[in-house]
């Protein structure tokens, strides 16, 4: 969910809000998994700045194209999570998860994403009426 968050905030926000909102997410992850501190902060500011590559050079306000997008997003988030553990942890068999698990969570990010992205469109609109 925080990475299709992120991903509507590369795609919706402009650079300042956007950064510092998922930068806060990152921490809320960091701080609610008890892991290593800074870890998800630095993926999803990783992951922002992704969106917004992928936001100058591809039309990303369609279903389709956001669909691809989370779904890209979520393979490579969760490849540089694994990897960063691999090199900060004694913790052994991690590409497992990548084989099993990160396909099925990338699939179901992005089926979801874009029922997301429509959610968070309204409350966006709720809150800031221009």
């Amino acid at each position: 969910l925080i990475i299709i968050m992120v991903a509507y905030l590369g795609i919706f926000q402009g650079p300042v809000r956007g950064i510092l909102l998922a930068a806060t997410l990152g921490y809320l992850a960091d701080t609610l998994s008890g892991g290593t501190t800074g870890l998800f902060t630095f993926l999803r500011i990783v992951t922002f700045f992704l969106t917004k590559l992928a936001c100058e050079n591809l039309y990303l306000k369609s279903a389709l194209s956001q669909t691809i997008l989370i779904i890209m997003l979520s393979i490579i988030d969760g490849i540089l999570l694994l990897s960063t553990l691999y090199v900060f942890s004694s913790v052994e068999n991690l590409w497992i998860f990548v084989v099993r698990f990160l396909p099925i969570q990338a699939i179901l990010n992005g089926i979801f994403g874009p029922l997301i992205f429509l959610i968070l469109n309204k409350t966006d609109l709720l809150l800031d009426p221009r």
